[in-house]
């Protein structure tokens, strides 16, 4: 499996209503640019993948990092339209500061809603070990549902599979 070029399938997970806040143009946008590549997937080529995707993004508008609070360094991935975004492809422990960020800029009436966009477990496996995946986030973004009251739309990329 390891060191093919694939397609990207993107998967969707609603949390809270996300996907009735979040503009359906926003995540169709999203669907497009993940379908529009084919990765080379390996260990050791997340930078690439993440930079495959982030440049097409950037062409629909999103913006650079977006700091959480003026006096602080802490930034999401990306924000637009009222929609704060973190592309997450690094660590698993590293969601869990995704979604607080996420939350506070939701409490602060910064965002509306946000989208995380995160590798499926295979990609995760080819990658590197212990990447944050989709499988795992939607399986225990439920457990924190009084926590992250927030609306978001979790999209994952996975390898298209035969049919």
């Amino acid at each position: 499996m390891e060191g093919w070029w694939q397609q990207l399938n993107s998967l969707i997970y609603d949390h809270r209503n996300g996907i009735k806040v979040v503009p359906s143009q926003v995540v169709k946008d999203i669907q497009e640019v993940l379908s529009s590549i084919s990765p080379e997937l390996e260990k050791n080529t997340v930078k690439n993948l993440k930079n495959d995707i982030w440049n097409k993004m950037v062409i629909n508008g999103w913006s650079g990092e977006y700091r959480i609070d003026s006096d602080s360094q802490i930034t999401i991935s990306s924000y637009l339209q009222g929609v704060g975004l973190c592309f997450q492809t690094g660590n698993a422990g590293r969601i869990y500061a995704d979604l607080l960020k996420l939350q506070t800029l939701y409490v602060k009436g910064k965002i509306t809603a946000g989208v995380i966009i995160v590798p499926g477990l295979e990609i995760a496996k080819i990658l590197g070990s212990n990447l944050a995946n989709y499988d795992r986030l939607v399986r225990e973004l439920p457990l924190f549902s009084q926590v992250i009251t927030m609306p978001i739309v979790v999209i994952g990329f996975e390898v298209e599979t035969e049919k």
